[in-house]
């Protein structure tokens, strides 16, 4: 057999570790312990496969990783020190054991969904994480930006759910590279198969703004650099500051604007759009990339948006991020889905407290930011409550508007049709949100029962959903933007005898069509390995 295809068991982490270090020394010709500095993000890998149930790794050798190739076209290859144009591929596989399996026998015998994803090490031992993908199961939460990509080893096809990580080389780039390129690659298949390698991250960044030396690029790149890189593959780069603290002397961000700050992201990435973060930490600034959150179903404390109206109600609707006590983040420099909390709590952590600028990447087509959307969706939620004013008793109403969730999200129109398809609805309603005219994408404003939002998890979407106004993300008023509002008859106090949804054209309610549905709806979730 080829002695480029190796495969190896796995005993207990200790044995993982020594057969990724060899393989590792094998390929730089050093020893890992010549930069023990720079293996963070390779052992949190190695942690996280192993906890997923990791037995066996099949080693790819002599792989022409293009992502590398690219970095040693541009740097290494210029090197006096002769640097491998090789890298290593190790795959992970959990369950299914080698044993005395040759590597066809075993890899044509594995069940697919055994698959844990890959390592490509670099022959770099100061940054030997080159392109990277493990599963997202190898991590409690919810991994949101994310895709399944395809796998091929020895003519088997194989594919892993993740998102994809990259630790920075400081040759071709930093870690705003390294973010943005772990950014760019999950959109990749979805936004057109547009994607730049670090090298060409660092020669768009600086084509019009350089601020030292291009190449090695040890000092990273600016904030409007970074915007130029992530417009240069075909984004539209949101730029929203998180606040000032860094300018007030402070040490870091205060509670509450963090708590802003998150409920400002949240859209973001329950709409899978990877969010590249600017930080400034203790020892100097960072960047990183929010790729999902963790989940608490029995959170007691609960982060509120208000709902301004003329009725004079205290309408107060509970916000979706009171669920989420941390992001989660691909961090180049620590690993993939890295806890990001609100706070450090004085250590030396990564945390949101320390958040300057958030850059999701939003399509070139998206001209309203979720904020924007959220607002728009307010005012006709307000217009809701205003009308029930002359109905109802006013405390009853703030009560019942205390008692809903909130949730905003860029959904694509083919997701949303597939969503009315296979979830059980009002064939009224299904028929229209399959039928009607929509742009690519719509903003969604979801309200959700609060008692029962805390039960969706990894395994189970709950009906919890009573209200949903769809909004067009191409305008950037009320007048001209909301497409439609649903609503069932149980939202809110059973005031209304039946469901109704109402059509918009140029702000005016177009028409109204009664449904007889009673009970909540299932949400549209995320994408599935």
């Amino acid at each position: 057999m080829d002695p480029r295809i190796t495969i190896h068991n796995i005993t207990d982490y200790n044995s993982l570790l020594s057969i990724v270090y060899s393989e590792l020394e094998s390929i730089s010709r050093r020893k890992p312990q010549q930069s023990v500095d720079t293996q963070n993000p390779l052992l949190k890998c190695c942690e996280a496969l192993f906890q997923a149930g990791a037995i066996t790794i099949m080693a790819q050798h002599k792989v022409l990783d293009p992502d590398f190739l690219a970095e040693y076209s541009s740097y290494y290859s210029k090197q006096f020190n002769e640097v491998s144009r090789y890298c290593t591929r190790l795959h992970f596989f959990k369950e299914s054991k080698a044993t005395e399996l040759t590597q066809l026998e075993y890899i044509d015998s594995t069940p697919p969904e055994h698959y844990l994803g890959f390592i490509t090490l670099r022959p770099v031992i100061t940054s030997p994480v080159g392109a990277t993908i493990l599963s997202s199961e190898v991590v409690p939460g919810f991994i949101r930006s994310a895709d399944k990509f395809p796998v091929h080893i020895m003519g088997r096809e194989l594919s892993v759910f993740g998102t994809p990580f990259m630790q920075q080389d400081n040759a071709v780039g930093a870690c705003a590279q390294a973010s943005i390129w772990m950014a760019l690659r999950t959109l990749r298949k979805r936004e057109g198969d547009r994607a730049h390698d670090p090298a060409q991250i660092t020669d768009a960044a600086t084509r019009y703004n350089a601020n030292g030396r291009i190449k090695p690029n040890r000092q990273g790149l600016t904030q409007i650099q970074m915007m130029e890189a992530i417009r240069s593959a075909g984004y539209s780069p949101h730029s929203i500051w998180l606040g000032q603290w860094h300018n007030q002397s402070l040490d870091a961000m205060n509670p509450a604007d963090v708590q802003t700050a998150k409920r400002t992201i949240h859209p973001y990435i329950e709409s899978e759009i990877p969010v590249v973060l600017l930080l400034i930490h203790k020892i100097g600034g960072h960047a990183v990339v929010a790729v999902g959150h963790t989940w608490n179903a029995n959170t007691t404390e609960f982060q509120t948006v208000e709902v301004s109206n003329s009725a004079s109600l205290d309408l107060r609707l509970v916000h979706a991020s009171s669920w989420i006590p941390d992001f989660i983040i691909n961090n180049d420099n620590s690993g993939p889905y890295m806890p990001f909390p609100s706070s450090s709590g004085g250590g030396t952590g990564y945390s949101m407290e320390q958040m300057v600028y958030a850059l999701p990447l939003l399509p070139a087509d998206v001209f309203m930011s979720g904020e924007e959307a959220l607002s728009i969706g307010l005012t006709v939620v307000s217009d809701i409550y205003e009308g029930f004013a002359t109905a109802a008793d006013k405390e009853a109403l703030e009560l019942s508007a205390s008692d809903i969730a909130i949730r905003v999200l860029l959904v694509e129109k083919r997701k949303l049709r597939t969503w009315a398809t296979t979830t059980t609805m009002p064939k009224e309603l299904q028929d229209e949100l399959r039928t009607m005219h929509l742009p690519k994408r719509v903003w969604i404003l979801e309200l959700h029962l609060k008692a029962v939002y805390g039960a969706h998890d990894k395994e189970n979407i709950v009906p919890s959903l009573v209200a949903f106004a769809l909004i067009d993300p191409t305008g950037d008023t009320v007048a001209n933007s909301i497409l439609m509002f649903y609503l069932n008859k149980n939202y809110p106090l059973d005031i209304i005898e039946v469901g109704t949804f109402l059509q918009f054209q140029d702000g005016l309610v177009k028409s109204g069509t009664q449904t007889t549905d009673n009970t909540p709806l299932e949400p549209i979730r995320g994408r599935t390995p």
